[in-house]
């Protein structure tokens, strides 16, 4: 899968039918239940509640990065 990644953030978001089709096709990621998170937004209002955290493999290149 082709993806977009913000090299110079902490944390990208994803949507969870994309996590869901990434599971389907066989991308393996560690998934970690949330509990009181919520996004807040550059200008301090708050946004949906944030469930689950996920760490997702990938390469850029030849580099691996967990």
């Amino acid at each position: 899968m082709k993806w977009v990644i913000d090299t110079g953030s902490e944390i990208s978001l994803l949507m969870e039918d994309l996590q869901a089709h990434s599971l389907s096709q066989g991308l393996e990621m560690l998934e970690l239940k949330l509990q009181r998170t919520v996004l807040v937004t550059a200008f301090g209002s708050r946004s949906q509640r944030i469930k689950k955290q996920v760490y997702i493999p990938f390469f850029i290149g030849d580099d691996y990065f967990e």
